[in-house]
């Protein structure tokens, strides 16, 4: 389980994990706990999915394949032809994903929380909205994109 949740992220520029940095299983235990039934579910089923789908293609265990194998066959089960394969295959890039940004170390190199940045006040916990000009509100009423 941990292979397949870490390789979501594989090779991405500043938010790549050390081994053992994330704790993936921990997020997805939380996740479960959390959860409704449905949701349950599709975790468990979206991890296995992803894990039991590369014997066709490599005839190995996900385990056993190198870390490009890997990122190719979740980008392959990503761009899939059926729904459900797409869908829960997403599901588990979400939780991956959750599970980065809920460690600190990856979160602070993500600069995720550079508020001051994007205009939040984080001592209200409101966040500063642009202005914007009454021709660009008549645009955004006519529903086109500026």
């Amino acid at each position: 389980m941990r292979d397949v949740l870490s390789s979501f992220a594989a090779g991405t520029d500043g938010l790549t994990a050390a081994p053992g940095e994330v704790d993936y299983l921990a997020t997805f235990e939380q996740m479960l706990h959390a959860s409704g039934a449905m949701a349950h579910v599709g975790l468990r089923a979206g991890v296995a999915m992803c894990a039991l789908s590369a014997w066709a293609p490599y005839h190995r265990s996900f385990a056993s394949l190198d870390a490009s194998e890997r990122t190719a066959h979740l980008e392959s089960l990503l761009a899939n032809e059926a729904h459900l394969v797409r869908e829960l295959s997403f599901f588990v890039k979400v939780q991956a994903s959750l599970a980065m940004l809920g460690t600190r170390s990856v979160r602070a190199r993500s600069s995720y929380d550079l508020q001051e940045r994007r205009g939040e006040d984080h001592r209200s916990g409101t966040r500063r909205l642009p202005v914007l000009a009454a021709d660009e509100v008549e645009v955004a009423r006519a529903g086109e994109v500026a």
